[in-house]
């Protein structure tokens, strides 16, 4: 049977549209230095990449067995998130600018649903000046259940005006592809080649596209 046509287009955000993760990772590490721990990447990659911030917070507390709840593990962490913020945002990943213009051109509508905060989103987009692109934007805050669950990405559909069959999201991580696909949508598995937490994946690496093979795909089917 063949697939139905694509009208419109919803981008993750951390690991996907920006590359934040390192930016995570460096968080988390300041924060654990002060309990005379020290989180590796690959600990982090393996375990945390994608993952809620709360969830890695209850992983941290359990792994380390630190002495402090996970909420207040995170409030620190958060705090070292915004100094970052107030001075520099997440770098944007190479290509997104690219397909973003080439969507556009094509006059498909373009969202995020994300598992992160409003703030950190809103950052981001301001600070890249992508206002233009997106016609919404869906977080963590507007939702009762957050990735795996689908929705986010039913939110950002209906948002949209756009039936879900008809959605493709654009994820990087297993959580995020099993919400897209619970929510109906077909997904695509955004790979940045230099980050190693996909060089690490348990998923074979044709399942993941670069940004310019997304684009040069999605070229055919518009």
């Amino acid at each position: 049977m063949p697939s139905l046509p694509i009208r419109a287009v919803i981008f993750d955000h951390d690991g996907t549209l920006v590359n934040s993760e390192p930016v995570h990772l460096q968080c988390w590490q300041a924060v654990l230095r002060h309990h005379k721990v020290d989180l590796s990447e690959e600990e982090y990659s393996r375990h945390l990449s994608g993952m809620p911030s709360i969830y890695s917070a209850t992983w941290l507390a359990a792994k380390f067995n630190l002495d402090i709840e996970p909420g207040a593990l995170l409030s620190s962490k958060q705090k070292h998130l915004q100094s970052f913020l107030t001075q520099q945002g997440f770098p944007l990943m190479p290509g997104a600018d690219a397909l973003l213009r080439h969507l556009r051109l094509r006059n498909i509508p373009l969202a995020v649903a994300t598992g992160a905060s409003r703030d950190e989103v809103t950052h981001s987009i301001q600070f890249h000046g992508l206002s233009e692109y997106f016609q919404t934007v869906v977080c963590k805050d507007d939702v009762a259940q957050n990735k795996p669950a689908p929705d986010v990405y039913q939110l950002a559909a209906h948002r949209l005006g756009v039936p879900v069959e008809h959605c493709l999201a654009i994820e990087d991580s297993d959580n995020g592809e099993k919400s897209a696909t619970a929510a109906g949508m077909r997904c695509i598995r955004f790979r940045y080649t230099n980050t190693k937490q996909h060089e690490e994946s348990h998923q074979p690496a044709k399942h993941f596209l670069s940004y310019e093979a997304i684009q040069n795909w999605l070229s055919e089917q518009l």
